[in-house]
């Protein structure tokens, strides 16, 4: 007789959600730096951004990407630990699904989850951050008339 499924946990689903935040997050981040770094060179050096690589990066390639464009130390550090402790919850989650959950697993998804959620807050932070800096350029240059035409100048 084959094992009933267990019911999907919402520590478990919330910890996953917030993982892909993650991903967006580091991916929307990304974009904004390089198109500032676009608007401030592009009239004295070709550039291009890396949009495939961004694009098709998972989180511990994200998290590599973005380390140059960031100050916070601690939110890269928490990062990667997020990243190491997605891995082991994606196994853990083939173990719930079949019952055979234990409860140190369940207080380790709590953990993981309370992480998860407050690297998604930092990643926000930082994204509001990147998008003012990157929103002050544009206006500069658009009111000295000298913004470059680019394609991938996201909506201001």
């Amino acid at each position: 007789m084959s094992k009933q499924l267990a019911p999907y946990p919402e520590k478990l689903a919330r910890c996953m959600v917030n993982y892909q935040f993650l991903e967006e997050g580091l991916r929307f981040c990304l974009y904004r730096c390089h198109t500032l770094i676009q608007l401030r060179i592009l009239s004295s050096l070709p550039y291009e951004v890396p949009l495939k690589t961004i694009d098709e990066s998972s989180l511990p390639r994200l998290i590599e990407l973005f380390k140059p464009f960031s100050r916070n130390e601690s939110l890269i550090q928490k990062l990667r630990l997020v990243n190491n402790h997605r891995d082991s919850l994606a196994h853990d989650g083939g173990l719930i699904q079949t019952g055979d959950n234990k409860a140190e697993n369940e207080k380790a998804q709590e953990a993981f989850l309370v992480e998860a959620e407050e690297c998604a807050a930092m990643i926000k932070e930082e994204a509001v951050f990147i998008d003012q800096q990157l929103i002050q350029e544009y206006r500069r240059l658009k009111q000295s008339n000298a913004l470059p035409e680019i394609d991938i100048i996201p909506p201001l």
